[in-house]
């Protein structure tokens, strides 16, 4: 299923008067689990040669938020970081307790200050990842943007589920037939949002409609590092072995928000 988000900056007039924001938004996010071809068809193939088969998906999704980043110069290098992290690539860096940080977090964190912050949230909540879809984002108002450099969209996400089946492309193979699995996993408040970057000023100089596409397309990767030899006769809960949950936790931390931005004027 092809993703898109969609968000639309509605306002009157064509140049700006006293008053009027930087930009006004509205929202749409598509959420899908999603077939890779690279991994085959239905059965999805897995870097441990095993081949999934998701039935049904849920996510239980907290805000959308867009992320003011801000002007202030990176205060770290990623290839030596600072006590408490390691692994820094991507935009983030592993801390010892193993939560992701953006690099734009540490930077005001050496600097004495708060973080990067949030200049719009929207709430999402519950969406099927099988089949899949898409629904407006909204505000109580006009969904309006402060000036700011949005440098990050972030989405939360607190509960993931699904379910399928497995089987063994190996010969011989490690189970027999197709096994049944499940997975329920919860993640903690402090859990990595899944992000996207962007390069997005909000000011004078720039257009104020702002069309951004987004989407959380989770996929096959994220089960690959998950030995499903211990799933037996099956069902198999994967949330109950410490080790799958795990593996599951750090492919979604991994995951990329897909985004995109164009810009038009009032």
């Amino acid at each position: 299923m092809r993703l898109v988000v969609a968000i639309i900056a509605v306002a009157p007039a064509c140049a700006w008067d006293d008053g009027e924001p930087f930009g006004v938004v509205e929202a749409r996010l598509a959420t899908a689990w999603t077939l890779r071809a690279d991994r085959g068809g239905t059965w999805q193939r897995l870097a441990s040669d095993f081949e999934v088969e998701v039935t049904s998906g849920r996510a239980e999704l907290g805000e959308l938020a867009l992320i003011d980043r801000g002007t202030a110069a990176l205060a770290f290098d990623p290839a030596d970081p600072p006590p408490g992290y390691t692994l820094c690539h991507n935009g983030h860096c592993h801390a010892d307790g193993g939560r992701l940080v953006s690099y734009e977090e540490i930077s005001a964190e050496l600097g004495g200050g708060g973080g990067p912050t949030p200049v719009l949230t929207l709430a999402v909540g519950a969406r099927d990842l099988v089949p899949g879809g898409e629904a407006a984002l909204g505000c109580d108002g006009p969904c309006e943007l402060p000036l700011a450099t949005i440098g990050r969209v972030e989405l939360a996400v607190a509960r993931l589920e699904l379910a399928g089946r497995v089987r063994d492309r190996r010969q011989p193979p490690r189970l027999t037939g197709e096994v049944a699995w499940t997975l329920a996993l919860d993640r903690t408040g402090d859990a990595a949002p899944v992000r996207g970057d962007v390069e997005l000023p909000v000011d004078r100089g720039h257009d104020p409609r702002i069309t951004l596409a987004a989407g959380f397309a989770p996929t096959a990767a994220l089960l690959d590092g998950v030995d499903f030899a211990q799933a037996g006769a099956g069902p198999w809960e994967l949330d109950t072995d410490a080790t799958a949950r795990a593996a599951v936790e750090a492919a979604l931390t991994e995951l990329p928000l897909a985004v995109t931005t164009d810009r038009h004027p009032f």
